[in-house]
Order: structure tokens, then C-alpha cells, then sequence
């Protein structure tokens, strides 16, 4: 058994030094590689550019200025056949003008070639350099382009190819060579790795058999020549391993007392934790304390702890709790929005004359703030109620009393009992639609087409507008587009703001319906020519209940149809904004993302 653990480790030796090895040759070689590539492309780059300086050399520039086009394909033929390469002539606008390579009776038919990687490089430097595959003659080229200038203005550009033949079997035979060279190296390395590995082998036993020792609770020193003297990592491990059983039953001593206190201040773990010593120096803490206190220390250990809390209350209870230590429960606001929960607890330090404190910090910001909106909530709902049945109750009880005998009073008393239920029944609709939104958190979104939706809510509200003597217009310059979303909370944004407008605007007044598209985005806007919106208030008009102070006339509105817009945008991932202008109006804008962004379609390459 013990032969085949030790064939075993050995294969195994074996086998991480030869991946070690099989790495390191992969890194160099392909590294060699890329350099050499590197060096021949831009000796080749070198080349092409000697090559177009010399072509430039004899070429025309009134003629090529003045288009001559039986010119310019002698001149382009005669410098391909000289410098064995293709030449190209294009003109400013990226229209190719002659082609070596193509007769002059189908150079209409190349494509542009203003957007070539080459010719775009020229623009800004002096020479563009590429490599890639042309579709026209279905070879790999090595392109090299510079811009032509005549009378300090640049009119076109000259191009030159090379087959990158000769270059690919270069690069391929380079290949070879690093590869065959690899091998011999892996070959090679591996038989002197099989000699070294059998002494090495042998002292690893000697020290597995130790650290078994070891493990069973005999502590006595290894003998340090059965290792030889070589001063090696196994001799200096064999050293540390007589060092560690020298200090093995001191260090499980300190173990066990540092095991007890651990233990004793993560037992009182809920959130941050400091452990401070009756020194008033930091023994323990974890990371989420560290966030909570804003300390940005990477290091605590052993710090007094008023340099790492610098809140003036918490370290008033820290010392408090040192003086006399008893369990101590508080409250502590950091700033408007941060409440955090402290909870000190003592601990006993054996080394220590006192006891610590274990301080845990919990944050409790969230349930403060939803405490609050929780009050606010059922006070508005309260209010929001109240007022209808108050005026429900008043009207009844003058009908009971007396009116329903004047039929002069009654029909309006009904009248106003009747409107107040409308108001409630809006009210009650628009609770249960905010706490249908609230509830979602994730909805499936799908794309549609929002056009459908905004005709069939303007074409509702058209009679509504006119009641008022309003004019809807609309300006709907979408296209064919699709946002992804929910069609009917997306009706429900509309209807909400078309009311809203109509609602809030005086008769004879304008409201406006836009949408377009923005990018990869789109954007639906209702602007009115109503009252206006104090710019102290705008910001608010999106809370639950709010109803700006000069809209506190329309009694109508429940003050929840624009924090519905908020929750619905937000859930299908956009963005709502508000602009208005007191006796102006408002227009309120909505941004919703579209399936995908429009991208035109591109010319395919050469």
C-alpha cells in the first residue's frame, strides 16, 4: 500500500512539474510568436510604405485631379507590375477610380471605400496599415494607404496591397520551429525532473512519516541528516516542521484560550461587531461594523477605539459601559437617514484585569423609514376619507331632518351625496391599483406597440377635452417601434396624465400629446396649458396624496394618479419628469426603453 502512495505522489510530482513546465513553454512560445509576427508585419509595413512613397513618385497629380481616368489606369497597372502589388486610385469622396486588379468597365461596381480601415487610418496619420481578406479578389491583403494632397488641400488616396502569401508560410514555419523546439525542451526537462524527483521523493516520505507522528501526538524532533545537506525547501520545511513541534503544545494552549473568546463575541453577533478590551483598545470586529461606522481604517487591531468611532454619543456609552459595565440598549441617529440600534454587552478577558464590551451595531434606518411612511400613509388615507364622509354624513342628515321635503334642496343634497361617492370610489380605485403596483416588485414585461394604446386613449378622452372646450392635439412621431412593458399598466400611464391634463386645465384650454423616438429609448410627453405647478412643489406632486396648493380647488383628484405614473415607470425600468411654469402649464415626460436600439445597417466590407 504504502509503494503505491509513493508511486502515486511521485506521478503526481511528476506531473505538476510537467504542466509547470508544458505552461511556461506555451507562455514564451506563444508570446515568441506574437513578437515575431509583430516584427514581420512591420517590416512588411516598412516595405509597403517605401513603396507608396516611390509610387507617389511618378504620379500625375493634375491628372489625377483632373480625373483622368485612362491616365490613372496605365499609372495604376504600371506601379502593380513594378512593385508586384495592387494598386488603387480613390478620390476624396472614397469613390475607387481605377483598380489594378479590376478592369475599368466594372470599377463602378466596387463598393465605396471611404470606410476602409486603411483609408480612415490615412486621414489621421500618415500612413493606414491593415490586414484583412478582400471580397473582391477572395485573398488575404496587406493594404497600406496615404492620403494624396494637392494645393494643401487633400483630393484623394492612394492604395497599395500585397498578397500576404509569403507572409502567412513565414508565420507557419515559425510555428514549427517553436513547436518542434518545445517538445525537445519537454522531452529533456522531463527526464531530468524523473532523476531529481526520486531524492525527493525519499525525503518526503521521511517527512510524511513525521507529520503522521506528528499528528498523533508525538512531538519529537526529525533528525536532520537522514534529509541530507543539501539546503534545499524540503530541509528548510523539515526545519520549520521541528520548529512547529517545539512550539506545537504552547501554540494549542493559546489556541484554546483565543477559541473561548472568540466564541463568546460571536454568540452576541447580529450585524457590525467590535470587541473592545478594558484598555479600551479593539481586540475583534468584523467588516459590516467597519461599513456602518464609516471607518475606512484597513486595519484595526489594537486601536483605541475613539479612532475608529467618531460618533460622540456611541463612544459616551463605550465609556460608560467601561466604567460600570451593565447591558445597555440604545438608539443612535447618524444623520437624516441613518438610525442605527447599539447594543453593548460585557465579556471577560483572562489577560485583563475588567470586563470588555461587546458592542453590536445594528442598522435599523429601514424600518424607521417604512414606520414612517406607514403613519403618513394611514393619516393621508384617513384624511382622504374622512372629507367625503363627512360631507355624505352632513348632506343625510339635513335630508333626514328637513330637505327631503323641499324638492329644491333634496335633488341638490342627493346631488353633492352622489359626487362625494365618486370622489370615494375614485379614491378607493386608486388605493387598489397603487397597492397592485406596489405589490408586483417584478413583472413580465413584453414588447408592444405603444401607438395602439395612446390613439385608443386620446379617441376616449376627445369627448371629455370637448366638454371643456379644450383642444387635444397630438404629434406622434414614433415610426413603427416597439418599447417593452405592460400594455395595460401602460394605458394606465396614459390615462392618468391625459386625465390629469384635462382635469387641471381651464376650459378653451390646449393640451398636447407628443411621443418620439430617442436613441435607444422613447419618449411620451402631456403638456397643458393649465394653472402651473409652484417649482417648490414640483418635486412632492409625485407623493402619495399630494395635491399642489393651487389645485387644492379641484376636489376631484385623489392626489395619487401621478405616484401611480412614478411606480409604473419605474417598474418598467424608465424614468418620469415634471416642468411647469406657474399660469404657463406643465408637461409631464416619460422614458421608456425601446426592444432594442435602431442601428443602421452598415456596407459590407471589402
Amino acid at each position: 500500500m504504502r509503494q503505491l502512495i509513493k508511486r502515486s505522489l511521485r506521478i503526481r510530482l511528476l506531473g505538476i512539474i510537467l504542466i509547470s513546465l508544458t505552461t511556461g513553454l506555451l507562455i514564451v512560445g506563444v508570446t515568441s510568436y506574437f513578437q515575431f509576427r509583430d516584427f514581420l508585419y512591420s517590416r512588411v509595413e516598412r516595405e509597403l510604405q517605401n513603396y507608396t512613397d516611390l509610387s507617389l513618385f511618378y504620379l500625375n497629380m493634375d491628372k489625377f485631379v483632373q480625373k483622368d481616368i485612362d491616365y490613372m489606369k496605365a499609372y495604376a497597372d504600371s506601379i502593380a507590375q513594378i512593385l508586384d502589388c495592387r494598386c488603387t486610385l480613390i478620390d476624396i469622396n472614397g469613390v475607387v477610380l481605377v483598380d489594378s486588379e479590376i478592369p475599368l468597365d466594372q470599377t463602378s461596381k466596387i463598393d465605396n471605400h471611404l470606410a476602409r480601415p486603411e483609408v480612415q487610418s490615412s486621414k489621421d496619420s500618415n500612413y493606414g496599415f491593415y490586414i484583412r481578406h478582400s471580397n473582391t479578389l477572395d485573398v488575404d491583403l496587406l493594404y497600406i494607404s496615404k492620403q494624396l494632397v494637392f494645393n494643401n488641400q487633400p483630393v484623394g488616396f492612394v492604395r497599395l496591397a500585397q498578397f500576404a502569401n509569403q507572409s502567412t508560410k513565414l508565420l507557419r514555419k515559425a510555428q514549427m520551429y517553436f513547436a518542434l523546439g518545445g517538445v525537445i525542451i519537454l522531452l529533456l526537462s522531463a527526464f531530468l525532473v524523473v532523476l531529481l524527483s526520486r531524492r525527493i521523493n525519499k525525503n518526503v516520505d521521511i517527512l510524511t512519516k513525521k507529520a503522521q507522528q506528528i499528528a498523533s501526538g508525538d512531538l519529537a524532533t526529525i533528525d536532520m541528516r537522514a534529509l541530507g545537506n543539501y539546503r534545499d525547501e524540503i530541509t528548510e520545511f523539515g526545519s520549520s516542521l521541528n520548529e512547529m513541534a517545539i512550539k506545537l503544545s504552547d501554540n494549542l494552549k493559546k489556541l484554546s484560550r483565543e477559541r473561548r473568546d472568540l466564541s463568546t463575541v460571536l454568540s452576541s453577533v447580529n450585524d457590525g461587531i467590535l470587541a473592545i478590551a478594558p484598555s479600551k483598545k479593539i481586540k475583534f470586529y468584523n467588516q459590516r461594523a467597519l461599513q456602518l461606522l464609516d471607518c475606512n481604517l484597513a486595519e484595526v487591531d489594537n486601536l483605541f477605539f475613539y479612532k475608529v468611532i467618531r460618533n460622540q454619543h456611541l463612544n459616551s456609552l463605550i465609556d460608560t459601559f467601561l466604567a460600570k459595565p451593565f447591558l445597555i440598549t440604545d438608539e443612535i441617529t447618524i444623520d437624516k437617514d441613518r438610525v442605527f440600534e447599539v447594543v453593548l454587552t460585557p465579556f471577560d478577558m483572562e489577560r485583563e484585569d475588567g470586563k470588555g464590551v461587546v458592542l453590536v451595531v445594528r442598522d435599523i434606518s429601514h424600518f424607521k423609514k417604512l414606520e414612517k411612511i406607514r403613519r403618513d400613509f394611514v393619516a393621508n388615507v384617513s384624511h382622504e376619507f374622512k372629507t367625503p364622509l363627512a360631507a355624505i354624513r352632513g348632506y343625510s342628515e339635513t335630508l333626514l331632518d328637513w330637505g327631503l321635503d323641499d324638492p329644491n334642496v333634496n335633488r341638490k343634497y342627493i346631488s353633492k351625496i352622489v359626487k362625494q361617492s365618486y370622489q370615494l370610489e375614485s379614491l378607493v380605485l386608486d388605493l387598489l391599483q397603487l397597492a397592485r403596483v406596489e405589490r408586483l416588485g417584478n413583472i413580465e414585461l413584453v414588447p408592444f406597440d405603444p401607438l395602439m394604446i395612446i390613439y385608443d386613449v386620446l379617441n376616449e378622452y376627445r369627448e371629455k377635452a370637448l366638454a371643456k372646450n379644450q383642444e387635444l392635439t397630438d404629434s406622434l412621431k414614433l415610426g413603427q417601434v416597439l418599447i417593452v412593458g405592460d400594455p395595460e399598466m401602460f394605458r394606465s400611464i396614459f390615462v392618468n396624465l391625459l386625465d390629469n391634463a384635462i382635469k387641471y386645465t381651464p376650459n378653451g384650454g390646449n393640451i398636447m400629446v407628443d411621443a418620439q423616438r430617442n436613441g435607444d429609448s422613447c419618449t411620451f410627453s402631456v403638456r397643458d396649458n393649465g394653472m402651473g405647478i409652484p417649482e417648490e412643489e414640483q418635486e412632492a406632486v409625485f407623493n402619495k396624496f399630494y395635491r399642489a396648493t393651487n389645485a387644492t380647488r379641484v376636489r376631484s383628484g385623489t392626489g395619487l394618479g401621478l405616484s401611480v405614473v412614478r411606480s409604473l415607470i419605474e417598474l418598467h425600468g424608465g424614468r418620469v419628469e415634471l416642468e411647469s411654469t406657474m399660469g404657463k402649464g406643465t408637461e409631464v415626460t416619460c422614458y421608456l426603453p425601446l426592444v432594442q436600439p435602431v442601428v443602421e445597417a452598415k456596407a459590407e466590407s471589402a
